[in-house]
């Protein structure tokens, strides 16, 4: 089994599931939200929404509709906790 986060200097990853993928899509209704506001360019949200298509497509060959819909019904985007880099731990050289 593998980790379910991995992180590479300062970033970190996680692989797709359900889950994940109802939380991007989350966050992809509040930037769409933020470009109606005018806090978010329209460019940016087009090169983002082009990116999460290509997510989304991937997430459906693999997962399939009726299991994306139902991880967006029953995630809740508050509490869900994204892939998050952790800080390293200091360590004492001498006692």
């Amino acid at each position: 089994m593998f980790a379910r986060d991995v992180q590479i200097n300062d970033t970190a990853y996680r692989r797709l599931d359900p889950e994940y993928f109802a939380w991007l899509r989350s966050r992809m209704l509040a930037v769409r939200s933020a470009v109606g506001s005018g806090r978010v360019v329209a460019d940016a949200f087009e090169e983002l929404r082009q990116n999460f298509y290509a997510v989304q497509e991937w997430a459906l060959d693999t997962f399939g509709e009726a299991t994306l819909r139902d991880a967006i019904r029953t995630t809740d985007p508050t509490t869900y906790r994204p892939p998050l880099c952790e800080k390293p731990e200091k360590t004492k050289l001498f006692p």
